[in-house]
This record gives C-alpha cells, sequence and structure tokens, in this order.
C-alpha cells in the first residue's frame, strides 16, 4: 500500500521554497520530471535532489521509499555539476569541472587522463584535502625526534565516495598524490608526468623526514636538488648568494651537521652537465633504493618483551607487499612479515592485530588509534595485486592456451582443477573464503538487476517492500566491485526473489567475519550511489 510523503524542496536555481507531497513508490526520475515543470528548470540541465542530512544526491532509478524520509525532510534541487581546483605535486593547480554526484573515483580518472599518467599506475594516486596551514600548525616540543617518521596528518578521500560526502567545500584544493608504491620499479623515464609527479612527492618525503636515510645520501640527494633547481654549480654564486638552504634539502636529522653546506657543494660541483629531467630522474632512482622507500609508517606501542607492562614506540611500515616492524631510533628493520602469511586482520579504535594462523604461534597485537587506516592501506595493495595479477594474467592467456589444452588432453579435468586451486591459495591472501565472498557478491549484483526488472515490468510482487529490506541489510555492508564476480557463472532472472535474498542474508552473515576486505567494502554500487 503506497504511502503519502511530504518534503520540503528548495530550488538553488530560483531560490523558491516548497513543500510537496509524493507518492512514496514512485521513482526518482518520475520526481524529477515533476520538479523541473514546478522550478521551471530545463530536462537538459540534469538537476538532482540533494539530502544533506545523508549528504548525498537522490539516483533516478530508486524508489522514493527506499530513502526513508522524515516528514518535511529539507532536499535542494540542483545542478551537481561544479568547478575543482586540483594541485599536483610540483604546486600547479588546474581546474576542473566535475560531477558532484558521482564517486571521487570517476574524478580521479578525469585528472589521471588529463594530465596523461600511465593506465598502469592509475590506481596508486589518490586525492587528499590541501591544508594550506599545515606547516604553521605548532609542533609538539615532548613529540620524540622519529615522530616525523610516521604517517598521522594525511587523510586521504575515499575514492567509493563522493566530494560532498567528504565534505569537499566550493573553495576546497585537492591535492593529487601517490598512495600506493607498486608499479614504480617500472617507471619509464620516458613517462615525463609521472617522473616528475614522483620526484616532488619523494623528495617531500626525504626533507620532512618521511623516507629515512644515512647521511651519505642525503647529501648526494641534497646535491641532485640542488642541480635540479639551479643547474650547473657555480661556486662563487654559492658563495656569495647562499643558495644552499639546508632546511630546504635536508631531512631534519642532518640540519646541523658540521660543514654541510660544504659537503653537499663537493658533491653538488660533480653534476655539471645534468640536465633538470635527467636530475629528477636520478634523484627518484636514488630514493627507489632506499630500504623504507614506498613505505607508510604508523607510529604504534607495543609490549615490551623485558617489561611486559610496559609499552615501547615501534614503526610500523606498509609496503606493496609486506608489513615491517621498524626501530624508530636506529631506522633498522626489526621484522618483516609478507601478506601472504596473514590469516587476517583486524582494528578498532584502539588497537591493530594481526593473526597469522598456523605460520605463527600467536597474534601480533600493537597500541594505535590508526588501526582502520593501517588496515585500508594493506587492502588497496591486496586490490591492486589482484588487478595487476588478472592482467598479466589476460595477457598470457593467449600464449598459454595450447599449452593448457594439450595438458588437459593428457590428465584428468579434476587433477588439473585440483592443482589450479592448489596453486591460487599459494598466492591469495583471503585464500580460504576467496569463494565464498565472490559467491556473496554475485549474489547480491544479480538479486539486484532481479528487483529493478521486476519493478520495471511492473511486477507488484517484487514491490514488496520486506525485499528491499532484505537487500538493503546486505548492501549496507557489502559491494560488488570485485572483478572476480564475472568469472562465475549467471543467476537466472527468474529465480525466486525471497529465496535469493535469503541466501544473501545466509552467506553475508558469515562473510562478516572473515577478513577487513568485506568490512573495508561499505557501500553496495557507491558508483552510481545506489543501495
Amino acid at each position: 500500500m503506497p504511502n503519502q510523503i511530504f518534503l520540503r524542496i528548495t530550488c538553488d536555481k530560483t531560490g523558491n521554497n516548497k513543500t510537496l507531497e509524493f507518492n512514496d513508490e514512485l521513482r526518482v526520475s518520475e520526481v524529477y520530471e515533476k520538479l523541473n515543470e514546478k522550478f521551471g528548470v530545463s530536462p537538459e540541465e540534469n538537476f538532482m535532489l540533494y539530502r544533506p542530512s545523508k549528504k548525498m544526491y537522490l539516483n533516478s532509478g530508486r524508489i522514493l521509499y527506499s530513502y526513508e524520509f522524515s516528514n518535511e525532510e529539507s532536499l535542494i534541487y540542483r545542478s551537481p555539476i561544479r568547478m575543482i581546483k586540483i594541485k599536483l605535486m610540483d604546486n600547479a593547480t588546474k581546474l576542473f569541472s566535475v560531477n558532484d554526484s558521482e564517486p571521487i573515483s570517476n574524478i580521479l580518472d578525469i585528472v589521471l587522463d588529463k594530465i596523461k599518467i600511465n593506465i598502469d599506475s592509475k590506481d596508486e594516486y589518490c586525492f587528499v584535502k590541501d591544508d594550506p596551514d599545515f606547516d604553521k600548525k605548532k609542533v609538539d616540543k615532548n613529540a620524540p625526534k622519529y615522530s616525523c617518521l610516521a604517517t598521522k596528518n594525511i587523510k586521504w578521500l575515499d575514492p567509493t565516495q563522493t566530494l560532498c560526502y567528504e565534505n569537499i567545500e566550493a573553495n576546497d584544493v585537492l591535492v593529487l598524490k601517490k598512495k600506493l608504491f607498486y608499479t614504480d620499479e617500472r617507471l619509464n623515464r620516458n613517462d615525463k608526468v609521472q617522473v616528475n609527479l614522483i620526484y616532488n612527492q619523494v623528495k617531500e618525503s626525504i626533507i620532512n623526514g618521511v623516507n629515512p636515510c644515512t647521511l651519505e645520501e642525503a647529501i648526494l640527494l641534497a646535491a641532485i636538488q640542488c642541480q635540479v633547481q639551479y643547474g650547473d654549480c657555480d661556486l662563487e654564486k654559492v658563495k656569495v648568494n647562499n643558495i644552499i638552504n639546508i632546511d630546504e634539502c635536508l631531512p631534519p636529522d642532518y640540519r646541523k651537521t658540521k660543514k654541510i653546506e660544504k659537503l653537499i657543494s663537493d658533491e653538488y660541483i660533480k653534476l655539471k652537465g645534468i640536465s633538470e629531467f635527467d636530475g629528477k630522474f636520478r634523484y627518484v632512482q636514488m630514493c627507489r633504493s632506499l630500504k623504507t622507500y614506498g613505505t607508510t609508517f604508523f607510529l604504534v606501542k607495543e609490549k615490551n618483551a623485558k617489561k611486559k607492562n610496559k609499552l615501547m614506540p615501534i614503526l610500523l611500515g606498509v609496503t606493496k607487499e609486506s608489513i615491517i616492524k621498524v626501530n624508530p631510533e636506529t631506522k633498522e628493520v626489526i621484522e618483516e612479515w609478507k601478506f601472504k602469511t596473514f590469516k587476517r586482520w583486524n582494528y578498532n579504535s584502539t588497537s591493530f592485530t594481526i593473526d597469522f594462523g598456523e605460520n605463527k604461534d600467536s597474534n601480533y597485537v600493537v597500541e594505535t588509534d590508526q588501526g582502520v587506516e593501517i588496515a585500508k592501506l594493506i587492502n588497496d595493495y591486496i586490490k591492486l595485486l589482484f588487478k595487476m595479477k588478472n592482467k598479466t594474467e589476460k595477457k598470457e592467456e593467449v600464449e598459454e592456451k595450447e599449452e593448457i589444452a594439450q595438458v588437459t588432453e593428457e590428465i584428468p579435468v579434476s587433477v588439473v582443477k585440483n592443482k589450479i586451486e592448489v596453486e591460487v591459495k599459494k598466492e591469495v591472501v583471503v585464500n580460504d573464503y576467496l569463494d565464498i565472498l565472490n559467491s556473496a557478491l554475485m549474489y547480491l549484483n544479480k538479486a539486484e538487476e532481479c528487483i529493478i526488472q521486476s519493478v520495471a515490468n511492473n511486477n507488484n510482487i517484487f514491490l514488496n517492500k520486506t525485499y528491499y529490506q532484505n537487500f538493503k541489510i546486505i548492501s549496507s555492508n557489502i559491494d560488488t566491485t570485485n572483478d572476480n564476480i564475472k568469472k562465475l557463472g549467471p543467476l537466472s532472472k527468474e529465480d525466486d526473489i525471497e529465496k535469493i535474498c535469503n541466501k544473501i542474508l545466509t552467506i553475508a552473515s558469515s562473510i562478516e567475519e572473515i577478513t577487513t576486505l568485506v568490512l573495508e567494502i561499505k557501500k553496495l554500487r557507491r558508483r552510481n550511489q545506489v543501495y
């Protein structure tokens, strides 16, 4: 039985405010047609309803009752198109026209395409909100000197969310940065755009002390930076104009070293003839040779082995394939654990835990308020690992097709299948649960198709709100972005919806505790803001 709802709607174009009555089984697209007539808005302007209380736009494919509006809730009818400033790591700022209702990942694609970033590297970049007052903020004098190594202030925007959900206002500036360091070993010196971006970012990390290095390495990097900025060394200019600013080219630990300017100038003069771009590439190459290159550090606390009641600071670093434990004083790597040795990892507001399963007798637990950031970073690397692995497999598929055919002629299919499963389990982190995860995601995706098609065909049985509620319970926790869904068989749209929803609920409840991979995926079809 349809219900009537009242919504207070303000048109951004005219400033008019009206309280309107709607049937709650109306599709949002039908509401848009009515509002265009009420406010005199052209359909070509593509206005959408913005819901301030949830920081989201209403999707035209959804039904009104699915939003569960409060009585006379306020909405804004406006264009989702807006301008946003994007700052690159070389401080160049560009203006882009973007759709505020789309996920940030779409905006990221537009920016990376515009600046011509290599397609294999796109997943490694992300946005952070620019903080112009960051350098002016007071530094805690009591903080240990190694605290600068830890990632504490960078808040990456969630690419599955929208700009409005992340509270990005009209005057805010987004900074494009490299978040993951996976394909750097294949960095092409002809890719001038990416070399320039990485140079500026790693230079900042060296100067801030985030990327630890020895004194000798710091001196050489400072010399290369001078060559890039000022060209060939002129000793007279160096002495008279004092162009070597140690605060802008050296890590904090080495700025008070005796005769440091002379040590840098001695190396600087040896670089005569190197062009600006070649200098940048050499700087990046040298940084890539550092043991901690591409590592994101988190300052955590672990139990002291000798004094169990006492906590001691440790730097926990996340790399593209492992987690490393580093002594914050000496910068030495104490221990390294590959992702493939993890059974699962968990976090809460005060701790982060690694469960090694049978690979280790006990779990590794640290005290930190950044557990969610650590888990997200691990998940991002694993997703990228799967994606790159799938790309490699597709390239090799044609070459291996004949060889696989020959093998299957000689060996029973069951034996080949078992061998493949064993090989996969050696590499996949969520090995034991990947099939059930993919199955659940597939059923979510197909169930949505069934429900939407049934509604489109005016099948009243499937308009029953019970089915929507069942679907909503699951979709609030799980996403269908996993590429592995495509490998699974289709689900018939004639299948009973209630049966499908119940099966989804059963699968979802079991997946919920499997890994943070599931916990990380919060919204279904975030790409289109659907369910």
